[in-house]
């Protein structure tokens, strides 16, 4: 790594109380990460001489540790840090990565996700959507959970499709953890799996919205499935439209809950329904066509 994505990977783990937000706004106002680093090192009294060359050392450290576990560590300003996250405000600073990252550092995928508690009909349906993803050259971007996630991940992996987990945890622990062989299989096959956390992170129950904001950027667009009027996928929607990226809703989902209704009566909302297959990947190709500026009325309108 070079020093400035070192001083990115100081600033995340090297000083206490850094939100992923503050490090963002840091790098925003500084001419550079160095420069930011010696910022945030003031502003916590550490002004002696040579405190940013130990930050930059403890960072070189980590990273070399996490990376002898098999892992990338990759900070936003890294090369082959994947370009489709800067289009978004809320971009990880940094990110773990196991597998294959994307040719040209752009992934061409779409995020289906769903309940955990999925019905048999809608894990087949998610397995049907999964096909029709990867027959049309996309890639199939999930979150590695049960039911949906796991019935969209091994479809891709079955028909030969790259598929791509954003897990809501450190890369060393599989969540939940019947889903490890699976976590492997992805890496074999030639796919990815990404993490915004750091290895050790403990599980919070605030990661997974984290994470589901990760994967929206990440993916062109989303693909819901199935989900409850609480469900978390809520907020994988919510995080795709102020991100300017489309959703295609399945009919279960309009039926099931008042915000999907809410969501498929909007005409300014990108989001559609769609029946079958063939529909949502017709619904998200239209979607992709429109012009940046229909996503940006949708996203004042929205939040």
């Amino acid at each position: 790594m070079i020093n400035d994505e070192l001083a990115v990977l100081a600033l995340a783990y090297g000083i206490t109380g850094l939100t992923p937000a503050k490090i963002r706004a840091a790098l925003d106002n500084a001419d550079d990460a160095l420069s930011a680093l010696k910022d945030a090192l003031s502003g916590i009294g550490a002004t002696a001489p040579g405190e940013v060359e130990t930050e930059l050392a403890a960072a070189e450290k980590r990273a070399a540790k996490w990376e002898s576990l098999d892992m990338q560590v990759l900070t936003c300003l890294s090369s082959n840090y994947p370009v489709q996250l800067l289009d978004v405000y809320d971009y990880p600073p940094v990110i773990f990565t196991q597998g294959t990252l994307p040719a040209f550092g752009k992934e061409s995928g779409f995020a289906v996700v769903g309940s955990r508690a999925a019905s048999l009909q809608e894990l087949a349906q998610a397995r049907d959507i999964a096909f029709a993803v990867v027959q049309s050259g996309y890639s199939v971007i999930s979150g590695l959970a049960a039911g949906i996630d796991t019935a969209a991940h091994q479809a891709a992996l079955e028909c030969g499709g790259r598929t791509v987990a954003v897990v809501g945890t450190g890369l060393e622990q599989a969540y939940p953890r019947h889903n490890a062989d699976l976590h492997r299989d992805i890496v074999a096959s030639g796919g990815l799996v990404l993490s915004q956390f750091a290895p050790g992170t403990p599980i919070k129950r605030h990661s997974f919205p984290m994470r589901n904001a990760t994967m929206s950027a990440y993916a062109l667009g989303t693909i819901v499935v199935s989900a409850g009027e609480k469900s978390g996928t809520r907020h994988q929607v919510q995080a795709a439209l102020k991100h300017g990226r489309p959703v295609v809703l399945c009919p279960q989902v309009v039926e099931s809950t008042t915000w999907g209704r809410a969501l498929a009566a909007d005409p300014l909302a990108s989001v559609s329904v769609a029946h079958t297959p063939d529909d949502v990947i017709d619904c998200l190709n239209t979607a992709l066509t429109l012009p940046s500026e229909f996503f940006h009325d949708v996203q004042l309108a929205l939040i």
